[in-house]
């Protein structure tokens, strides 16, 4: 069993008391738009291979009908698959589908809006692990990856953050508190940059990068539906009008 569980956490703009909260807890600090090799990535990575959990929501924001009208799940935020290519030990990866929350929690109530709805039914179904599904794809980058030296490869990067500090690139970056500071910084790191522009292996890395997601999208979304067909919440659309090409499909 996982010594403790974690959950990537973006920070609001505007921090508030139940944001100081939040960060109390066992959560990684993320910053949107900072990309899938910020620090708070590495974080994740080398939690996972000291063999902790790491719980991850993909879209990577409330999904509501009034939030997204499209319907069907947003698409899954590539950070999910960085996390399986650069861990160094494969992780279990287990699907969980969440009903119902978004009758305890809508998002338009404006009454007590702090206050979950009473007398609502949600559920909790977990699936059965997927990890062998997505290993070809993980050893598929890791070969590749040996080529170029493995930089990244278990949240380690072999060049400085920072020209002025004599530290490693993790202990260069633990001293800096604010998380955006900290991605910028980070940015500086010439082997991120060379990664996030997606080109090393002649391409294949953001090629590998978004079928992890895609596979991960598929099943996950073939799971919801099942759950809420049988469920009898297969009415609501807009939990499975889009398919896995984008396409809008009732």
């Amino acid at each position: 069993m996982p010594r403790s569980t974690w959950m990537p956490f973006a920070t609001p703009t505007h921090t508030s008391r139940h944001t100081r909260w939040t960060l109390g807890g066992q959560v990684i600090e993320t910053v949107r738009g900072g990309g899938v090799f910020q620090p708070a990535i590495d974080d994740a990575i080398r939690k996972l291979d000291q063999g902790e959990w790491i719980h991850i929501f993909p879209e990577g924001k409330v999904n509501q009908p009034n939030l997204h009208p499209p319907g069907g799940m947003r698409r899954f935020k590539w950070g999910l698959s960085r996390m399986l290519m650069d861990a160094e030990e494969m992780p279990e990866v287990i699907p969980i589908w969440l009903s119902g929350f978004d009758d305890v929690m809508p998002d338009t109530r404006k009454y007590l809006r702090f206050l979950p709805r009473p007398g609502k039914s949600v559920s909790i179904t977990i699936g059965q692990p997927i990890t062998s599904k997505i290993l070809p794809l993980v050893e598929g980058w890791k070969q590749l990856a040996q080529n170029s030296g493995n930089p990244g490869v278990g949240g380690k990067w072999s060049q400085r953050a920072r020209s002025n500090v004599q530290d490693d690139d993790a202990l260069a970056l633990r001293s800096i508190k604010d998380a955006q500071t900290k991605v910028n910084v980070a940015a500086q790191n010439p082997e991120r940059r060379a990664r996030s522009t997606g080109l090393s292996s002649n391409g294949e890395e953001q090629r590998i990068r978004i079928s992890i997601c895609d596979l991960l999208y598929k099943v996950i979304q073939d799971m919801g539906i099942k759950v809420e067909q049988q469920e009898g919440k297969d009415k609501r659309p807009w939990r499975t009008a889009v398919s896995i090409d984008g396409k809008v499909h009732t």
